[in-house]
């Protein structure tokens, strides 16, 4: 039949060390939009389909930001 996973309750360490993961995950996607800027610099003027495709990977980006933001604050609502 199906299987339920059961959600554990974490103990302060281990919510401590995903709040820190999630924050690692946040500072990979800041540096990969800003890869991508710079990448926009370079060939985003001669080549507008690279443009293009740059943007809407930054807009990505900024979305999985936005969801991993969310995640920690959540997760920093459980310490209180």
């Amino acid at each position: 039949m199906y299987k339920y996973l059961t959600l554990k309750k974490m103990n302060r360490k281990e919510t401590l060390e995903t709040m820190l993961q999630i924050q690692e995950g946040i500072n990979q996607f800041k540096l990969l939009i800003e890869i991508q800027l710079d990448n926009v610099g370079k060939h985003g003027k001669d080549f507008s389909f690279l443009r293009k495709k740059y943007l809407h990977d930054i807009d990505i980006y900024n979305r999985c930001i936005t969801r991993l933001e969310e995640r920690f604050t959540k997760q920093l609502n459980t310490l209180k």
